[in-house]
């Protein structure tokens, strides 16, 4: 059975969607040595969970930069079950608002 990223590489591959893969979006912010990408890699050196505030602001800012598209794979995200109940709708809410401008 495929994994669940390799799920998502294949919708976005055979049905244009975009892919917001949250590990590769948290990777990424911690190369670039951004404020957020600094202040992960400093909780992740401690072994500690990244907060849902810095995956949200991640995913949030990655559909800024894709507004080209209007409908969004959240790969790795919801992780949690705080995620799946709260933060997936105020994610859902960010992105509407962002599209609908």
């Amino acid at each position: 059975m495929p994994s669940a990223s390799a799920g998502a590489g294949r919708l976005q591959r055979e049905l244009g969607l975009k892919q917001l893969p949250s590990g590769h979006l948290l990777r990424a912010a911690v190369s670039a040595g951004s404020q957020i990408g600094q202040e992960a890699a400093a909780i992740m050196a401690r072994g500690d969970l990244v907060p849902d505030r810095i995956l949200i602001t991640l995913i949030s800012d990655a559909v800024d930069r894709n507004l080209d598209h209007d409908v969004f794979i959240l790969d790795g995200f919801p992780q949690t079950l705080a995620q799946g109940i709260g933060d997936t709708h105020q994610v859902a809410r960010q992105i509407d608002g962002r599209l609908t401008r």
